[in-house]
């Protein structure tokens, strides 16, 4: 076990922290360095499958931003849409011309992952489940998944990274509930007879803070909620706690880089059951039975046509996957 100067040192350079009653479990991911982006950028525009996943390796997925979305190096300053500054090489997009007219972009280099979206540049095309969109992700091989509540312990599964957001736009004139951009930090779990649930804590939204709900998305069913404090939020049932120390959810876009950590308690597990079972899908209630399928940033443009069109642009640095406990954590 590892106590207060530990967990300092989990955090990357920006924040100083004092533990004094928190303690760490396992350390199941922390940041991998980056130096050859090709062989961690993953480009999908059709139906997702999970074929072409590969496990214990943090990828960058760009999904639904036309066939050609990481085709060559791009130039221009990305950065000013994501905050990510990196070289020319770490940079990739369809082709070298900036917005508004120009290409999307990802970056990807060191302990960074950026990426900007810009659905001016391609045409409208029916997604199910969701928008064009960018996930820097990390699945686990079946058998040496992480077991975040396998012991007696009360830990809770924690998830963090750093994140800025600086850009977000849209047509003056979209309709409500269309071009709609978020980002959010997601965690999948994994039961031990295969049933798979997301867990999505919304960090940037546009349209404000909404009510927890649950929804399928053609995939794998999940839960939603924005990241607040127990203290702001009126839900008595939570599917996740939001850090001490860690930023809130965001409807405007910020600049600078801000600091994202949420955990999983076996309370909220149980909370998630309850919601899920209301939807008629019975889950195993057992923590000890379910582990951690894959984590991932999610930043996505919803409801986008021909008529309704937005930029997003953002980055993270340095995300962990780990347990901790304690009142300090």
């Amino acid at each position: 076990m590892f106590f207060r100067s530990a967990l300092a040192s989990l955090l990357v350079s920006g924040l100083a922290i004092n533990h004094a009653h928190a303690q760490i479990g396992q350390i199941f991911t922390s940041p991998q360095f980056i130096s050859q982006p090709e062989d961690h950028i993953v480009v999908q525009n059709g139906l997702i499958t999970v074929e072409p996943f590969e496990t214990n390796k943090p990828q960058l997925f760009i999904r639904h931003l036309g066939p050609n979305a990481a085709e060559q190096n791009i130039s221009y300053d990305v950065g000013y849409y994501t905050g990510f500054h990196t070289d020319v090489e770490n940079q990739f997009g369809e082709f070298d011309l900036a917005p508004p007219t120009g290409s999307s972009a990802i970056q990807l280099h060191g302990y960074q992952a950026g990426c900007m979206i810009n659905t001016w540049q391609f045409d409208w095309q029916a997604i199910n489940g969701g928008g064009p969109h960018c996930a820097y992700q990390y699945l686990y091989d079946i058998e040496g998944a992480p077991r975040p509540w396998s012991n007696e312990a009360d830990w809770s599964l924690t998830f963090q990274f750093f994140h800025r957001l600086p850009q977000f736009y849209r047509d003056a004139n979209s309709p409500n509930g269309k071009a709609i951009g978020q980002s959010s930090m997601v965690v999948y779990l994994q039961s031990d007879s295969g049933q798979i649930i997301g867990v999505l804590a919304n960090l940037y939204d546009m349209r404000g803070v909404y009510p927890s709900f649950s929804a399928h998305d053609g995939y794998s069913a999940f839960v939603s909620a924005p990241l607040l404090a127990a203290e702001d939020s009126n839900e008595q049932c939570r599917f996740f706690e939001k850090s001490i120390y860690s930023n809130s959810f965001s409807d405007k876009p910020f600049s600078k880089e801000q600091f994202f950590r949420l955990h999983i308690t076996k309370d909220n597990l149980t909370c998630i059951f309850d919601t899920m079972e209301q939807k008629k899908l019975d889950l195993p209630r057992d923590p000890e039975g379910w582990r951690v399928h894959s984590w991932l940033w999610l930043m996505e443009i919803g409801g986008y046509s021909d008529e309704a069109n937005a930029s997003l642009g953002g980055s993270i640095r340095a995300p962990y996957l780990l347990t901790c406990t304690g009142t300090d954590c």
